[in-house]
């Protein structure tokens, strides 16, 4: 479905509201399809609407969980989804700021959100970084240019490294955040089967 045809079945539920509302099953394939693109100016459209079948009341409990986490909501997510759930409140929780300012350490905001591996590499390249850029500058003081290169490599892979895990940070909330709606609209489909 494209944007347009999305803008074109809203103008047409508004004017049909109440019958489509009352078509559960239509009302829950839509709910399904919305979380599974998981597009959230529409999604926080669609849910704002008083549904009265039990899937989609229980869609709209999951997404409000989702939009504002709290551990006591495990109670709306069936035991598959409770520890996707739970896994999502303890990254949402986490500050990209915090990521950033732990970066000056390389890897350690990578380390903060739970990316073991990228965090390791960040380390172990910064260093590298490092001690080739203090090898040239204690080896050839007088090769200006070469290390001019160097420390400026080194500088901007430092930078890159405290902005990237302050967008890692983001970009991960975003990922499970999208990838929860994808596991409860997949799980819900299936029982729809």
């Amino acid at each position: 479905m494209t944007y347009s045809e999305i803008d074109s079945f809203f103008v047409h539920f508004k004017k049909s509201k109440l019958i489509f509302i009352e078509d559960t099953t239509s009302a829950q394939k839509t709910s399904l399809w919305l979380l599974r693109e998981h597009k959230s100016d529409l999604l926080q459209e669609w849910f704002s609407h008083r549904f009265k079948d039990s899937l989609n009341l229980k869609l709209q409990k999951i997404y409000f969980s989702c939009e504002k986490p709290n551990v006591n909501d495990t109670l709306n997510f069936t035991l598959e989804l409770t520890k996707n759930y739970l896994h999502f409140i303890k990254i949402e929780k986490k500050k990209p700021i915090i990521a950033a300012c732990l970066s000056i350490i390389p890897g350690l905001g990578e380390l903060y959100i739970g990316n073991r591996q990228k965090g390791f590499l960040k380390l172990l390249m910064n260093t590298a970084l490092a001690f080739q850029t203090k090898e040239s500058l204690e080896k050839a003081p007088d090769a200006l240019i070469l290390n001019g290169i160097n420390i400026g490599f080194f500088a901007t892979f430092y930078i890159v490294n405290i902005y990237g895990a302050f967008i890692d940070t983001k970009t991960k909330k975003t990922d499970l955040k999208n990838q929860l709606y994808i596991n409860v609209a997949n799980y819900y489909n299936n029982m729809l089967l």
